[in-house]
């Protein structure tokens, strides 16, 4: 009896011991890979070649825990295969997060308007966006943290578990924008912005949005000339004082008439200067050699409405310039706006800068001198009126004009 007794406890402690071991050897040999890796069970988990591998297929682009079994020379083994996503979605913005975008008041906003793209390194671009409520937006939030911890808990140990898994899943990857952006009152709101890819990890990107009155949206644009950034500055301004004969046009010429009446005041001096830089920019152009294009693009530059870079683009199509700008009525254009021509007589699209007293800075008369006249050109189309409300940067524009090609 007691010889049983003792035989019966060696092989206990046996059992113990083995269960120990086993479990020992389980935590070491443990197998951590990125989601959406290459992985290969043999050549990962130093499998050989004539082994049979009995239980299960890794899928890198499902987070959890896969339990390889494999046989050996009738000798069984088990690894465990971690699959982990710790990659964040990203979001890019037109207009970098840490700069307060101004709109004026009652414009038109499209809370979406400011989203580039929503990537994944391994899920790709997503191309969906929902735009929701304060409450859906941060109860989403939660959910996903949730999600992303108990699948990344989920332990597979054959293949049927895993398809049993997949076909429960939800698929994701996607943005979701929540905004509290009143254009009928002024003041500075924020745009929440989430994306969330196929593993249920979020990045948020939050930025502002400052509604302001339309005079103070025109004294961004009415930099005083020499005003830090300008490239114009005081030599601008100079430049187009010494201008002789801005306003002078030959009343034969033919090609239009002018018109030096504003209201019921008529205009004693030539115009050589405005409280507008973009218009003081395009009369300091006048008599070089640029073709419409040209003089608008390099006067928007040179008063700062547009600044950066310009690697991808050097000067902006005619043809784009509406897409840039805010359409305006005849009635409130002020110096500075753009005058804009479907057709100025030679069948393709014209831009120039109005100074005031119905003229306009134009380029590409003449070989390309630069000329003022008068708004209505004899031979062009109706011309229609834009205005840059806010400064725009190369990139932006580049976006802009590639995206509506």
């Amino acid at each position: 009896m007691k010889k049983t007794t003792i035989v019966m406890g060696s092989i206990l402690v046996g059992l113990v011991c083995t269960i120990f071991y086993v479990n020992l050897k389980d935590r070491e040999d443990i197998c951590e890979i990125e989601y959406g890796s290459f992985f290969d069970a043999k050549e990962h988990l130093d499998i050989p070649n004539d082994a049979n591998v009995l239980s299960i297929d890794v899928d890198t682009k499902l987070p959890g825990t896969y339990v390889v079994k494999w046989e050996e020379a009738d000798t069984k083994y088990e690894k465990s295969v971690i699959v982990s996503d710790t990659t964040n979605p990203k979001i890019e913005l037109l207009q970098e997060a840490t700069t307060t975008k101004k709109i004026h008041l009652n414009q038109d906003f499209m809370v979406e308007g400011n989203l580039h793209t929503i990537s994944d390194e391994i899920d790709g671009t997503m191309h969906k966006v929902m735009i929701v409520d304060q409450e859906t937006f941060e109860r989403t939030r939660s959910e996903m943290a949730k999600k992303y911890l108990q699948e990344h808990k989920n332990v597979y140990v054959s293949n049927q578990d895993v398809q049993a898994y997949k076909s429960q899943r939800d698929t994701y990857g996607y943005a979701m924008l929540y905004s509290n952006v009143d254009t009928s009152r002024l003041g500075t709101y924020e745009v929440n912005v989430m994306a969330i890819d196929h593993s249920y990890l979020t990045t948020v990107v939050s930025y502002n949005i400052e509604v302001v009155g339309e005079d103070e949206l025109i004294q961004e644009q009415e930099l005083a000339a020499g005003a830090t950034g300008s490239k114009m500055g005081d030599l601008a301004m100079q430049l187009a004082t010494e201008k002789q004969g801005l306003a002078s046009i030959a009343p034969d010429d033919g090609y239009y008439e002018v018109d030096k009446r504003l209201g019921n005041e008529f205009i004693e001096a030539p115009i050589t200067t405005t409280k507008n830089a973009v218009a003081n920019a395009a009369l300091a152009k006048q008599g070089e050699q640029l073709t419409s294009e040209q003089l608008v693009t390099y006067a928007l530059v040179d008063a700062g409405i547009i600044t950066g870079n310009h690697q991808l683009l050097d000067v902006i199509d005619a043809r784009h310039f509406p897409e840039l700008a805010t359409s305006l009525s005849e009635s409130q254009i002020k110096p500075g706006d753009l005058v804009y021509y479907d057709d100025a007589g030679f069948g393709s699209a014209h831009v120039a800068i109005y100074v005031g007293a119905n003229q306009a800075v134009h380029g590409g008369f003449e070989g390309n001198s630069v000329q003022i006249s008068h708004v209505q050109l004899a031979y062009a189309s109706t011309p229609r009126f834009y205005r840059f409300q806010t400064r725009m940067t190369w990139d932006e524009i580049y976006e802009r004009v590639t995206n509506n090609q």
